[in-house]
């Protein structure tokens, strides 16, 4: 039983060094200093098999032992480094992984090292080497680690986030206990609690939160391996890959991206000579970001390739009886045809595409996280996919706002300031909209309530929230603000689920439910109304 930990601990510290074995393996070609990251290669495969062999996986220890012979090669600067060398080590790579998840299943499996691995399903895939048996690594990170570290379950992480958001609510009704109370030693205790629970919050969203850069890593190999595959030249660039998300989200997106990622490359960008006629570089670019923006996580892919031919993305969905007919859509609306199930442009079908599925697959996913993909592009120029995900973080900074009898809540991450506004204060605008001028800016001014659906509302003295929207910046104006707090953030039921306005719920200091607000989609509903009216 104790060989038995010991081999599953093995093989779950592994994964680690096999996402930096495949990091290593993929900078390899840009790497100016090869020797180095050659170094790093072998540094890796060495532990590898010596781990495997300490816990007795001993095939895994001799195909490791085989693959730094032949590593030692290149290591030494014998033989030139050339792509075919890369793809056939990342084969290797693929193999340890692939004994891993048999290994993981299964602690006295066999695993044939010459014959159990087939990459593409043709059975006729070169041996990365000639190796008499396989090994493992446990990497650099992991064997030099020492940072105390524990593996919990993610159900327990979640219990425990919900528990402290029930404390924080506590804590808000007990502020406002207190303060009515004006008991100077409660306001202090209260003070003091507060504190600490913040920092027991914090802690325990953290506990959530990860890294993207494993799923960059994935989507580089992606993006090399496809490009292989159609025989194009991709600089694949990534922006914001040390930024961290909630597991759950990360997961989720996986392979959306991925779809897209493939896509991207498949139908966007050109192929070499078509590129060198239209006078733009052999290698196309494709460039993910990953960033936080107004409360949300925002993932762009962009690429310059081809753009989206929207005459012929109309003429292929009257051909698959998708539309029945093109005249009168908007640009968005047609490239939301993309996402129909069973679209594709593509001529033929390939390994890669032209099957009708993925993006269709990737739209439900986006929503299903309560998210929204949207699409601009421009032909011959290039396309960029834009995903919004809410934060799905159980606790958020909040401003109370209140309209008619109803209060409401603003993430902080949607506020600019506040201002108070007077009917003097504004003008009408061209298009019969209302506008203030601040500082020199003339902004549009939304009513609340009119936003909500009370086209009785007339009111137009209060408070004034400056908030941003991806379009413009806009003022949507409020009765009062009543204050601030933390908010534990609740799904909606499923008789509003559908609406994109409310993010979700939550429960105020004095115990009563309100609908947390977003602005930016709220504005952005009040644009599109007035553009289809006008």
């Amino acid at each position: 039983m104790e060989d038995n930990e010991i081999k599953l601990c093995f093989l779950e510290e592994g994964e680690q060094v096999i996402e930096e074995m495949e990091t290593l393996l993929l900078d390899l070609e840009q790497a100016s200093d090869k020797k180095e990251t050659f170094d790093g290669i072998f540094r890796t495969v060495h532990n590898v098999k010596g781990s495997a062999r300490a816990v007795g996986f001993d095939a895994l220890g001799a195909f490791c032992h085989e693959l730094e012979t032949y590593l030692l090669v290149y290591k030494n600067g014998e033989q030139e480094v050339t792509r075919e060398v890369i793809n056939r080590l990342l084969k290797s790579r693929d193999i340890i992984a692939a004994a891993f998840n048999v290994y993981k299943k299964d602690l006295n499996a066999v695993f044939d090292f010459n014959a159990d691995f087939d990459a593409d399903g043709s059975g006729d895939d070169e041996a990365p080497i000639e190796p008499s048996g396989p090994g493992l690594v446990v990497g650099k990170k992991a064997t030099n680690s020492n940072d105390g570290s524990v593996r919990v379950n993610l159900q327990r992480v979640d219990k425990l986030i919900n528990a402290v958001g029930e404390l924080v609510v506590l804590d808000s009704v007990l502020r406002q206990q207190s303060i009515k109370a004006m008991e100077q030693t409660i306001l202090k205790t209260v003070e003091q609690a507060s504190k600490i629970i913040r920092e027991v919050q914090d802690l325990s969203m953290s506990l959530r939160m990860v890294p993207v850069k494993p799923l960059v890593q994935k989507l580089q190999r992606i993006s090399r391996d496809t490009s292989t595959a159609v025989e194009k030249s991709v600089d694949f660039r990534v922006v914001g890959e040390d930024l961290e998300i909630d597991k759950t989200i990360l997961d989720s997106i996986s392979d959306p991206l991925v779809h897209i990622v493939r896509n991207a490359i498949d139908h966007g960008i050109e192929c070499p000579e078509e590129r060198a006629v239209r006078g733009k570089p052999v290698a196309g670019f494709l460039e993910l970001s990953f960033s936080q923006e107004g409360g949300k996580l925002v993932i762009r892919l962009r690429d310059d390739g081809k753009g989206l031919d929207q005459q012929r993305i109309v003429a292929k969905a009257l051909e698959k009886d998708l539309i029945k007919t093109g005249e009168g859509m908007s640009e968005q609306q047609i490239f939301d045809l993309i996402f129909a199930p069973g679209f594709s442009t593509k001529a033929a079908v390939t390994e890669v595409s032209g099957r009708g599925v993925g993006m269709d697959v990737v739209r439900t996913s986006v929503e299903a996280l309560s998210g929204q993909i949207d699409i601009a592009s421009t032909l011959h120029k290039g396309t960029e996919f834009t995903i919004s995900l809410p934060l799905t973080v159980a606790i958020m900074e909040g401003m109370v706002v209140k309209t008619t009898k109803e209060n409401f809540i603003i993430p902080f991450t949607q506020v600019s300031e506040t201002v108070k506004i007077t009917d003097d204060g504004l003008k009408k605008g061209p298009e019969s909209g209302t506008l203030l001028n601040l500082r020199g800016r003339y902004l549009p001014v939304y009513s609340l309530r009119e936003l909500l659906g009370d086209k009785k509302a007339e009111k137009k003295n209060g408070i004034g929230i400056i908030a941003k929207s991806s379009r413009i910046d806009f003022i949507v104006l409020v009765d009062d603000v009543v204050g601030q707090q933390q908010i534990v953030v609740k799904p909606l039921g499923a008789e509003l689920a559908g609406y994109k306005r409310f993010i979700g719920s939550g429960v105020l200091g004095d115990g009563k439910p309100a609908l947390i607000l977003d602005l930016a989609q709220l504005a952005d509903e009040e644009l599109k109304r007035v553009k289809d009216v006008g």
